[in-house]
């Protein structure tokens, strides 16, 4: 069955307070390379594309002209939202919205970001024409998500078990598939980095499955997939084994382009 927005607005609902306490999405290393790709300057309007819970958001630098951040989902957004006014973080604004139909003029961005999110978009290459159409000329497109080493069994691996873990997960995108789909869209692509992760000693799989509110049964099959990876696998994904506990780090990839 195909996934829909209205499944991806319920499964965020749900589970926003989980993401806005998520110390990867908050702190992982990958919020730091996404700044560096975006290379904001002082007084640009920035866009953060499924800004979820705002974190990709709320690192930008300060001196950004407005940082509006657009998701499906109000949940996750009021979270985002929350956390902003506490910080004091007055130049950022939140639009419901979806990444395909963006609600935007024409090149009405200097800069498009993405963080951990595109996995979940319905239509990859119509999102990206999107970031295209509302970036201005010489503007730049910086992403950072889920991805594979591009060899067909860590592929499949990677995408059985987010959709296990997330039943709107709909692709993790290889690195040589982030150059050609940004190609394909108009974008100049800048610079690519891959084999990235977020956290140096791994992430708790246990952690990781109740922010989506895994059940157990979902649990027991991702614990046997990742204690029975192929070596690969594990290699990727970083895979081991602490007390009753498995840990691991979802392979990233981070892009910047340019509109010409």
């Amino acid at each position: 069955m195909p996934i829909r927005r209205s499944d991806i607005q319920k499964q965020f609902a749900a589970t926003a307070p989980g993401y806005a306490a998520s110390d990867c999405h908050a702190h992982g290393a990958t919020l730091q390379v996404l700044v560096e790709l975006a290379q904001v300057q002082a007084g640009d309007w920035v866009l953060d594309l499924a800004t979820g819970t705002a974190h990709s958001a709320m690192a930008l630098p300060p001196a950004a002209g407005v940082v509006v951040g657009l998701d499906l989902t109000l949940a996750m957004m009021r979270e985002g939202r929350a956390m902003a006014d506490e910080r004091g973080l007055g130049h950022l604004r939140f639009v419901a919205g979806d990444a395909q139909e963006l609600p935007f003029a024409d090149a009405a961005f200097d800069r498009v970001v993405s963080r951990i999110a595109p996995h979940h978009f319905l239509d990859i290459g119509a999102a990206l024409r999107e970031v295209r159409r509302v970036l201005r000329p010489g503007g730049r497109f910086a992403m950072i998500d889920n991805s594979t080493p591009g060899d067909p069994v860590t592929d499949l691996f990677v995408d059985t078990l987010e959709r296990l873990h997330d039943p709107t997960h709909v692709r993790a995108y290889s690195p040589a598939e982030w150059r050609s789909l940004c190609r394909e869209a108009g974008l100049t692509v800048l610079e690519v980095r891959e084999d990235l992760y977020d956290v140096l000693g791994g992430r708790s799989m246990a952690e990781w499955a109740a922010r989506s509110h895994c059940t157990a049964e979902v649990v027991a099959k991702m614990s046997v997939m990742m204690r029975n990876a192929p070596p690969e696998v594990k290699e990727a994904l970083r895979i081991r084994e602490r007390g009753f506990d498995i840990y691991f780090d979802m392979p990233r990839v981070g892009l910047a382009a340019m509109k010409a």
